[in-house]
């Protein structure tokens, strides 16, 4: 997470202002970019589907089973789900996925192929305020809502929001 208040946390939050009917946020949600070095890759022998399983085969979310699932003690009454998160977050994470194990017990990670950065889904919008990064939104009031008192709602959570944000 780059900063402390996600984009989405701040898209629900002002979408409960009194007098908002919708909040489009711009721009894309940040995604795990992986840049693979074709060198590398060959002197590993190694191919960009060999990485792509290995991504697919460390980042997933798999049941584990139940919590009193069958069979169960006569009178159980909980049953609940198991869900196992491996859901990678970090560049760190997904540099240390292992891409092939060798004979000699030497592992080649996505790390030792290409570098693992956070950035944007898609580069297609850019958003600057005085010269700088920052996030766009648009916002819409609902039928019948005041402008003036919507706006002014909205400029209050945001300024009380305001100290989740990255500094200036």
């Amino acid at each position: 997470m780059i900063w402390g208040l996600r984009q989405s946390s701040l898209e629900k939050v002002l979408a409960r202002v009194p007098g908002v009917g919708e909040v489009e946020v711009f721009g894309s949600q940040y995604s795990m970019r992986i840049w693979l070095n074709p060198d590398r890759l060959v002197d590993y022998h190694l191919t960009v589907d060999d990485v792509v399983a290995a991504l697919q085969s460390y980042n997933v979310e798999v049941s584990a089973g139940q919590f009193g699932g069958a069979p169960a003690m006569k009178g159980q009454r909980l049953n609940a789900s198991i869900v196992v998160q491996s859901l990678l977050k970090t560049p760190d994470e997904f540099a240390a996925i292992p891409v092939r194990v060798n004979p000699d017990g030497s592992v080649v990670r996505i790390g030792d192929v290409g570098r693992t950065e956070l950035g944007t889904e898609s580069y297609d919008t850019d958003a600057h305020y005085n010269g700088k990064p920052t996030a766009a939104l648009a916002i819409r009031q609902i039928a019948g809502a005041n402008a003036l008192d919507t706006a002014d709602a909205v400029k209050a959570k945001m300024k009380e929001m305001s100290r989740y944000f990255p500094p200036a």
